[in-house]
């Protein structure tokens, strides 16, 4: 068995992504907002600020990912920096008194120093640990993943030629699309791998499509809604737009509950009020949530996920049947805040291995919904 290791040109990226660079002020970049969850120094309401913040200057930055800078010592935590160049585009002092923070203009460790973004963080140690094993081989004591090694080691053990490619920070957007009766993410084909790799592993010339992933949830799409969900229709009272009102039909949502979530938001309630859970599983269209959740998860590509609290490292390839079994719909409930505390709507989506969590609301500091967010996590 020959291997020929490529991996050279992202050996200094790795050797500076020590500990003692993570170490440094502002060297953390997040470049998700499963990242920011995965951010323990938070507390969750700072969580919630800090991912509308992040969602309000990635909305500008022109595909750049990464543009804020924090650090994790305690006097500082609540110092952030935004990335200079794109700095100059947003007005810093309306962002710190939107979102709680107070944001500057800097740009932190940067230089590929001091990255310290779980997700970036993972992509970089598992392509570090397929070159050791192109050096090592699939006994080397050296992986930071030995159980997803493992796991990788029969798709690698009778490869003539072994590329590693990181592509993290290249995933092609997947917006939510309206086919005239539902909804689908980035369009009908599933075949996804090539739009979410995050390291791609060339084996014979054959690509394998790698989606790294870390924490406990996963994000699978995160997309504007504000188009259809128009200030209008929550003033006049009515949804009109048959976009939106085909999308609460779909979960399930009660269109007057709905309304009076967001008009009858008070920004001085108890935003922990009780929610009032109700189960729309008898009257949601299963087989139009089922379409949506396949075409968000997709196939044609492998799940790598480290960070699971009380589960190991997971390594599996997302083809057809695996989708089925993951997208197979036992219950839905629909999650209504109790009225003026919150401006959200949430939808949990179980199935026998997930919970897929659906939530509209405005990630943008408004009041009425301007995003419809997925992301799932695993039951077992």
């Amino acid at each position: 068995m020959k291997y020929f290791n490529t991996f050279a040109n992202f050996k200094s990226l790795l050797e500076q992504t020590s500990d003692d660079t993570i170490n440094e002020a502002y060297a953390i970049f997040p470049q998700s907002l499963e990242d920011i969850d995965a951010l323990n120094f938070y507390n969750e309401k700072e969580k919630e600020n800090l991912k509308n913040l992040w969602t309000e200057v990635t909305s500008v930055s022109g595909g750049m990912l990464n543009p804020l800078a924090i650090s994790d010592k305690s006097n500082e935590k609540k110092n952030i920096k935004v990335f200079r160049q794109l700095a100059t585009k947003l007005n810093l002092k309306d962002l710190t008194r939107k979102f709680k923070f107070n944001v500057t203009a800097g740009n932190g460790s940067r230089g590929n120093r001091g990255i310290k973004s779980a997700g970036f963080s993972f992509e970089n140690n598992f392509a570090k640990d397929v070159e050791m094993y192109i050096e090592e081989g699939p006994t080397s004591l050296n992986f930071s993943y030995p159980d997803i090694m493992k796991k990788l080691h029969p798709y690698l053990e009778n490869a003539s030629e072994i590329l590693v490619s990181i592509d993290g920070g290249k995933n092609t957007p997947r917006p939510l699309i309206y086919d005239g009766k539902d909804f689908v993410v980035g369009g009908p084909n599933l075949e996804i791998g090539q739009d979410v790799t995050d390291v791609t592993l060339s084996i014979d010339g054959k690509p394998l499509y790698v989606s790294n992933k870390f924490g406990p949830t996963v994000t699978f799409f995160n997309t504007g809604i504000k188009k259809i969900f128009t200030d209008s229709q929550f003033e006049n009272r009515k949804i009109t737009d048959p976009q939106a009102k085909r999308l609460l039909e779909i979960f399930g949502i009660d269109e007057s509950r709905f309304l009076v979530t967001f008009n009858e938001y008070d920004p001085e309630s108890n935003s922990r009020a009780p929610k009032d859970r109700v189960d729309t599983t008898k009257i949601a269209d299963i087989k139009a949530i089922e379409k949506l959740i396949r075409t968000g998860v997709g196939v044609g590509y492998f799940m790598a996920h480290t960070g699971i609290p009380g589960m190991p490292d997971k390594f599996y390839e997302v083809n057809h049947s695996v989708l089925d079994s993951l997208t197979k719909i036992q219950s839905v409930t629909v999650e209504y805040p109790k009225v003026g505390s919150a401006k959200r709507i949430d939808v949990k989506v179980e199935t026998p291995n997930m919970q897929f969590n659906f939530n509209i609301r405005n990630k943008q500091g408004g009041l009425y919904p301007s995003h419809l967010m997925s992301d799932y996590k695993y039951k077992k």
